[in-house]
C-alpha cells in the first residue's frame, strides 16, 4: 500500500538506480569496518521505504515475540478483570485510563525511536569518520 504522500517524480528506473547505490553504499560502509557485505534485503528496505511503505511503530510494537504476546494477553486479562468489578458506568473511564496510557507509550516509543535513530547515526558517522576531524573542534588552540 502506498502512502498518499509517495512523490512519483522519479521513474522506477530511477529509483532503482537509487537503491542499488544506497545498497552499494551500505557494503561499502560494512566492508570497511571488517563486517560481512551481506545486505539481502537491504534492496527491498529501501524500496518500501522510498515508496512509503515502512511503518516502524507497526513494524516496533508489533507482538512478534511470545514473551509479548504472552504480556498482551495478562493486560487484556487484567482489564476484563478490572471491568467485571466495576458497574458498566465505570467500563469507560477504564477505557480512558487505558487510551491515556497507551498515548504514553506511543510518545515514549517515538522518542526512544528518534534517540535510537540518531545514536545509529552518530555511531555511524564515528564509524566513517576520522576522530581527529570530530574532535578537531575541541582541541585546545594556541591562543585559548
Amino acid at each position: 500500500m502506498r502512502s498518499e504522500t509517495t512523490s512519483t517524480t522519479r521513474s522506477p528506473q530511477d529509483l532503482g538506480q537509487h537503491i542499488r547505490v544506497l545498497t552499494h553504499a551500505l557494503q561499502g560502509i560494512a566492508g570497511s569496518i571488517g563486517m560481512a557485505p551481506a545486505f539481502v534485503d537491504a534492496p527491498q528496505f529501501f524500496y518500501n521505504y522510498m515508496y512509503g511503505d515502512w511503518h516502524p511503530y507497526m513494524e516496533a510494537s508489533e507482538p512478534a515475540t511470545e514473551d509479548l504476546k504472552a504480556r498482551n494477553q495478562n493486560v487484556l486479562h487484567l482489564v476484563n478483570y478490572l471491568e467485571s468489578l466495576l458497574p458498566k458506568e465505570a467500563h469507560r473511564k477504564v477505557e480512558e485510563y487505558i487510551d491515556a496510557v497507551n498515548n504514553r507509550y506511543t510518545a515514549e516509543l517515538d522518542y526512544a525511536y528518534m534517540v535510537g535513530f540518531q545514536t545509529a547515526f552518530r555511531m555511524m558517522l564515528l564509524g566513517i569518520t576520522d576522530p581527529e576531524l570530530l574532535m578537531a573542534k575541541f582541541q585546545p588552540t594556541a591562543d585559548s
